[in-house]
């Protein structure tokens, strides 16, 4: 992961983050990104460091941030690291701020499952931290109602649609467009939440296929709640241990992720926030293979007896993903399949 992110010659966003980095060390640009982003420009420009060694300091703090996560959420480290790679790493590695700053909504949520002392404050604290990297953190500010606590599935759904359709109102009557204007004026960032100004509008195939995403999260994490639940009572396990309600709240924190289907209806973009969060899924799902190869060997059961072989559809499904994101790029220069040929290391081994 560190070679593949660090040391990248070329992904999708390469060219606009370089010309920044120059900027910014020339001393202009410097409120075209977010602060905590521009601060870390600012450093490595003062250090002298060329782009490549800005991507390296990047790549290090990413992929801390993702071990601190992994491992808060699953015993089983290596295999979560090693689905993520497939995807979304592959994205994330190309998206820089977007992918420090959901990895820190990430690591907050885990606030929302241990629920002690100003848990809400504190989750807050991660939002208004991972804003600094980039500002649509915000978005997950809801996710706070997910907080570990069981609710009926039903309530919680119709709940969700109705924040659905109230962002939809917002959006459309410029009150998210003037919130974001209070802290910037860049307007990649604007256009991405005013009506009129949304580029690269999807077309039928691309909603069908973003809202087929959105909803099949949804049904991934809420079966993998009931067959961990299944398979914890089994066993004699207490559901109210951290994995028992991680795989709750996980599944709370897809379904509210249904306020940004309103606007998978004008472009694939916000797809993003899906996959911001779905390292939670990844170690959601590997943790329900975990508890059935327990329950398994426990019992003396031949089959399920191998967490590596329950967690096949957490790894199909990265698979699957990582070909539907590409297919925009296939046979372009940011084609997903020349990872390894768009690499300064792997590329001067001949990989």
């Amino acid at each position: 992961m560190f070679v593949i992110y660090g040391f990248s010659s070329f992904s999708g966003d390469q060219e606009i983050y370089e010309l920044v980095y120059t900027n910014v060390g020339n001393g202009k640009m410097l409120t075209e990104f977010e602060p905590a982003f521009t601060f870390i420009m600012m450093i490595c420009n003062y250090l002298h460091f060329s782009f490549l060694g800005f991507r390296i300091v990047l790549a290090i703090l990413y992929i801390i941030l993702l071990y601190i996560a992994v491992n808060k959420f699953t015993n089983c480290v290596a295999l979560v690291m090693f689905i993520f790679l497939l995807f979304p790493f592959t994205y994330f590695f190309s998206v820089l701020r977007a992918g420090i700053s959901g990895m820190i909504v990430v690591i907050g949520v885990n606030q929302l499952v241990k629920m002690n002392k100003l848990w809400w404050l504190k989750y807050i604290i991660f939002i208004g931290f991972a804003a600094l990297f980039h500002y649509s953190a915000i978005i997950f500010l809801p996710l706070i109602l997910a907080g570990g606590r069981q609710r009926k599935m039903a309530y919680f759904l119709v709940g969700a649609i109705i924040m659905a359709v109230l962002v939809y109102v917002f959006f459309n009557m410029g009150v998210i467009a003037s919130f974001f204007r209070i802290f910037t004026d860049r307007g990649k960032i604007l256009d991405w939440v005013t009506f009129d100004s949304v580029s690269d509008r999807s077309n039928a195939k691309g909603i069908i296929g973003s809202l087929l995403v959105l909803f099949f999260c949804i049904f991934l994490t809420y079966m993998s709640n009931r067959i961990y639940d299944k398979n914890a009572i089994a066993i004699g396990r207490n559901l109210n241990t951290y994995p028992g309600r991680l795989v709750n709240t996980v599944k709370y924190i897809n379904v509210l992720m249904i306020i940004i289907a309103p606007f998978l209806l004008i472009t694939s973009v916000y797809l993003r926030f899906i996959w911001e969060i779905l390292l939670l899924d990844l170690c959601d799902m590997v943790n329900t293979a975990d508890i059935v190869a327990e329950r398994s060997v426990k019992q003396g059961l031949s089959m399920w007896r191998n967490t590596s072989f329950n967690a096949l559809p957490a790894l199909i499904f990265s698979a699957l993903l990582f070909v539907y994101t590409n297919l925009p790029y296939m046979g372009t220069e940011i084609d997903g399949f020349r990872i390894f040929e768009n690499n300064y290391i792997l590329n001067f081994l001949g990989m």
